[in-house]
């Protein structure tokens, strides 16, 4: 028993099908490529946040058990390390009086660059010193 005879026209892909192939193929890996440094840049960006929001919490507990004094300060150096995520991270104190005379106001802010983009979080709470 033989194959049947093919028409001559059909043994393989043309030269203009491989082109198309691969454009296509060049533009989905150039999207893939796009998408993952969009990712990379976002989870450095929320690495570096978490690191600034647990120095800012770290900074607070200091405020709070008086190894930083409850004054305004900028910048609040002391004991905060740098995030390696982060550039120039900087912690700056607002103390304000409340109301009763012995509650403080305390906001605590950071600042720092991540991948050239400025970044800022803040936190606040309540002291009392009697």
């Amino acid at each position: 028993m033989s194959l049947p005879d093919r028409p001559s026209g059909c043994d393989g892909f043309s030269i203009l099908e491989l082109v198309a192939a691969l454009a296509i193929l060049g533009f989905a890996i150039l999207v893939t490529a796009a998408v993952l440094s969009t990712e990379s840049d976002r989870a450095a960006r929320l690495a570096a946040r978490h690191q600034a929001v647990h120095a800012l919490e770290a900074t607070l507990e200091d405020v709070r058990a008086g190894i930083v004094p409850l004054q305004s300060s900028s910048p609040q150096t002391g004991e905060i390390v740098q995030p390696a995520a982060a550039d120039n991270l900087r912690i700056t104190l607002n103390v304000a009086q409340a109301s009763p005379p012995d509650l403080y106001r305390v906001e605590a802010t950071a600042r720092w660059r991540v991948r050239g983009r400025a970044a800022k979080a803040t936190l606040t709470t309540l002291i009392w010193r009697p």
